[in-house]
C-alpha cells in the first residue's frame, strides 16, 4: 500500500511540474507576441533573450540557429521563420532571423549578437 502511495505522490508531482512547465512555455510564447505586436524592444528582448540562456553553449552555432528558427516559428503569431544567411560584420558579429508576422504578413527581423559565451538579443 505504502509503494501505490509512493508511486502515486510521484505521478502527481510529475504531472504538475509538465502543466507547470507547458504554462510558462505557451506564457512566454504569449508574450513574444505581445511584444512583436505593440514593437515593445524591452519586451522582445526579454523574451528572446530568455531563450537565448537556454541554448547548450558547446553546440554548433548552426545547430543553436536552427534551434531559434524552430523557436520563432513556434509562436502562434509567427507565420514563417527563416535563418538569413551569412552574419553581419560588426563586433560582435550579428546573426539575423527573418520572420513573418500573420497579422498582414508584415515581415520583422531579430537580430542576436553573437557575444563569445552568451548570445543576445541586438536592441536596434
Amino acid at each position: 500500500m505504502q509503494r501505490f502511495s509512493i508511486f502515486a505522490t510521484i505521478g502527481i508531482l510529475f504531472f504538475v511540474l509538465i502543466t507547470l512547465g507547458s504554462k510558462s512555455s505557451n506564457a512566454m510564447k504569449s508574450d513574444l507576441c505581445i511584444a512583436l505586436a505593440s514593437n515593445d524592444q524591452k519586451a522582445i528582448q526579454k523574451s528572446v533573450d530568455g531563450f537565448l540562456f537556454s541554448l547548450p553553449a558547446a553546440e554548433e552555432k548552426q545547430e543553436n540557429f536552427e534551434r531559434i528558427r524552430a523557436w520563432l516559428a513556434g509562436h502562434d503569431c509567427v507565420l514563417s521563420a527563416e535563418i538569413v544567411p551569412g552574419e553581419l560584420d560588426t563586433e560582435p558579429s550579428i546573426k539575423l532571423f527573418s520572420i513573418t508576422l500573420k497579422a498582414a504578413g508584415a515581415k520583422r527581423s531579430i537580430g542576436i549578437m553573437l557575444h563569445p559565451g552568451q548570445w543576445k538579443y541586438n536592441l536596434k
